[in-house]
């Protein structure tokens, strides 16, 4: 059971893949429009390097449902991701 259960949710991942690629590709491509340091990312997992102070940037992506945290050093860089309300 466990095994089938397994194969199923591969198989799910593996049909969303294309458009987690194509959606992240999007998404990277309008973040670096922005003026940003620098964007990174594979997929929807994207690091963004701010010019400036990260904490207002946080609490305003809080406020429009994105979960997002300071890395903490002198770089200013932010990791985003979308919070999952079931």
């Amino acid at each position: 059971m466990a095994c089938a259960v397994s194969l199923s949710v591969l198989d799910a991942v593996e049909r969303l893949l294309p458009n987690v690629r194509e959606v992240g590709r999007y998404f990277v491509e309008q973040l670096r429009k922005l003026p940003v340091k620098d964007v990174r990312g594979v997929g929807l997992m994207v690091g963004v390097e701010l010019a400036g102070e990260s904490r207002p940037v946080i609490v305003r992506m809080a406020e429009r449902g994105f979960a997002g945290r300071d890395r903490g050093n002198e770089r200013h860089s932010v990791l985003a991701g979308v919070e999952h309300d079931p």
